[in-house]
């Protein structure tokens, strides 16, 4: 999904969570407004932890540096939601 697409389905509703999976780090240097970080490392944890519990049947957008982490998401969160995929490099 470009970036154009996923700010126009953020704004409209389309997407109830933006989940940016990168380092603590990587998310400090820049990130866009409305995010939740959750480590791509932490995120098997939060997700049986229930932290996700409210977005489990709304449309997740996974973001992260390149495309790599975000994609890594799908092998265990698919199952519970409905998830769009955004590399973070098509940012404007």
């Amino acid at each position: 999904m470009h970036a154009s697409e996923l700010f126009e389905r953020l704004a409209t509703g389309q997407v109830a969570l933006l989940l940016d999976v990168r380092q603590p780090e990587e998310y400090g240097t820049g990130h866009v407004a409305g995010a939740r970080n959750v480590p791509l490392d932490d995120l098997s944890g939060a997700v049986r932890g229930g932290e996700l519990e409210e977005w489990r049947h709304r449309p997740v957008a996974v973001v992260c540096g390149s495309g790599k982490r975000s994609a890594q998401v799908g092998s265990f969160c698919a199952p519970c939601s409905r998830h769009c995929w955004h590399d973070r490099t098509e940012w404007p």
